[in-house]
C-alpha cells in the first residue's frame, strides 16, 4: 500500500460517525428490558375441550366409544389442573370375544368383561416441551402435554347375547376406581381456539361380586323364587334391585332369564385389571 493510500484509509476511519447512543442506557428506571414479549399467556387461563367421538383401541374382550369433555386450568405456563368427565354410548363386547363365544362356546371370564358406562376422572397436567411457528398469518403455539390422575365411573357386564331373541342385556356392576395416564401434543392459533391430540388410558378393576345389586345370596333368593312361579324381590338386600329382573324387554324378552346368566358370573369370582385406551381429538377455547 503506497502512503497515499494509507493516509486515504486512516482518514476515511477517522471521519466515520460514531454509534448513536442508547437514550435508556444511562437511565436509572431501567433494569429490565423486554426483547420480545409473549403475546398470549396461558397462565391462570381456562381452556375447555371437546372430544366428540373416541374410539378404543387395541381391546381383547370389550370395545368402547365415548364422549369426553375436558376443562383444563392452566396454573402456570407449564402446569395445569384437568377435570374430565366422559359418557361411553357404545360399549360392547368385542369381535374378538364375540368369535370365541359362538366358534368354541368359550366366552371370556366374567371380570375381563366388565365394562366402563360414564366417568370423571381429575388430573394434574405438565407441559415440558413449548415451542411456536408462524404460520396462518399468526403464530401457532405448541407443546407435549402429559397427565396422570383418578376418579371414579360406573360399570356394567352383558348378561343375554344379542341374538334372534332381542338384543344384547345388561346388568350394572356398580362404581370403581378409575385411574388415567395419556399423552399428548396440544396446539394454539391466535390467542382462543387449541387443537389436541391424545392418548389416555382409563384403567379399572374387573371384579363381579354384585349385579343389579345383587350378590349370590340375593340372586339364589330370585332364582328360587323364578323357579316358583315368578320374581317378587321380597327377602333380597336393600342393595338389591330386583325389578332389573322383573318385566320384559321391549323384543319381549323375559328379564328374568338374566337371574342364572348373573348367578353364574358373581359365582366365577376372580378380578382383572382392564384398560380403555383411546385416541382423543379434541377441539377446545381458551379463555
Amino acid at each position: 500500500m503506497s502512503v497515499l493510500g494509507a493516509i486515504v484509509l486512516v482518514t476515511a476511519l477517522g471521519a466515520a460517525p460514531d454509534p448513536a447512543p442508547d437514550p435508556l442506557a444511562a437511565s436509572p428506571n431501567v433494569q429490565f428490558r423486554v426483547l420480545e414479549p409473549k403475546p398470549f399467556p396461558d397462565a391462570l387461563r381456562h381452556e375447555l375441550t371437546l372430544q366428540p367421538f373416541v374410539p378404543q383401541v387395541g381391546s381383547t374382550f370389550t370395545t368402547h366409544w365415548l364422549t369426553s369433555f375436558t376443562y383444563t386450568f392452566h396454573a402456570t405456563e407449564w402446569l395445569g389442573l384437568r377435570l374430565q368427565p366422559f359418557w361411553v354410548w357404545h360399549a360392547a363386547r368385542s369381535r374378538f370375544s364375540s368369535e370365541l363365544l359362538s366358534r368354541v362356546r368359550q366366552d371370556a371370564a366374567a371380570p375381563s368383561s366388565v365394562m366402563l358406562q360414564w366417568g370423571a376422572i381429575a388430573a394434574p397436567e405438565w407441559s415440558p416441551v413449548r415451542g411456536k411457528f408462524a404460520a396462518f398469518g399468526g403464530t401457532v403455539r405448541y407443546g407435549l402435554v402429559l397427565f396422570a390422575g383418578a376418579g371414579v365411573g360406573g360399570t356394567e357386564i352383558e348378561l343375554k347375547t344379542s341374538d334372534s331373541f332381542g338384543p344384547a342385556t345388561y346388568g350394572s356392576t356398580g362404581l370403581r376406581l378409575v385411574a388415567t395416564g395419556g399423552a399428548g401434543f396440544r396446539m394454539q392459533f391466535g390467542d382462543r381456539w387449541t387443537v389436541r391430540l391424545e392418548v389416555q388410558d382409563l384403567i379399572h378393576w374387573g371384579s363381579v361380586s354384585r349385579i343389579n345389586g345383587c350378590d349370590a345370596a340375593d340372586l339364589q333368593i330370585l332364582s328360587d323364587q323364578r323357579s316358583s312361579g315368578g320374581i317378587t324381590g321380597t327377602g333380597v338386600s336393600g342393595q338389591c334391585n330386583a325389578g332389573a329382573f322383573q318385566g320384559t324387554t321391549g323384543a319381549g324378552y323375559d328379564r328374568s332369564n338374566d337371574v342364572g346368566i348373573a348367578q353364574a358370573k358373581v359365582n366365577e369370582g376372580g378380578t382383572d385389571t382392564l384398560h380403555v385406551v383411546g385416541v382423543y381429538l379434541g377441539f377446545g377455547v381458551q379463555l
